[in-house]
């Protein structure tokens, strides 16, 4: 059966969505926060890494947790950890944060993101 040229884009654009949604999965960043982190540790059983948060949006952020995820050989998240980041951020504040995460052999790197947070509003009185 002939292939039309309509059907060969659709069909190509139908591919090149399926692999970005792989390419994205696994911890994805959130809007209004940049993460900077490294490897600090490692034992037998785990590797520590340490970063850092910064609030970049215009409204606190509370009650946020960032994830850690090792990535194996083959691009794929292998280990996570997650670690409690700070009760209150203001805009334009940082935090430090630690999260362990189990030992994977064959991790290639580390990927940190905030993975839940709530933002508030906050009202000043005259």
């Amino acid at each position: 059966m002939p292939t039309t040229a309509p059907a060969r884009r659709l069909l190509s654009l139908s591919v090149a969505v399926c692999l970005v949604t792989v390419v994205v999965g696994g911890v994805s960043g959130q809007p209004g926060f940049k993460v900077t982190h490294s490897v600090a540790k490692t034992t037998p059983s785990q590797v520590e890494v340490h970063g850092t948060v910064t609030n970049e949006s215009r409204a606190e952020a509370v009650d946020g947790s960032v994830t850690v995820e090792a990535i194996g050989a083959n691009g794929k998240p292998a280990a996570r950890g997650i670690s409690y980041v700070a009760t209150s951020l203001k805009p334009g504040a940082s935090a430090d944060f630690v999260a362990k995460v189990p030992v994977v052999p064959g991790a290639t790197t580390y990927r940190a993101a905030v993975s839940t947070y709530r933002f508030i509003q906050g009202y000043q009185s005259p």
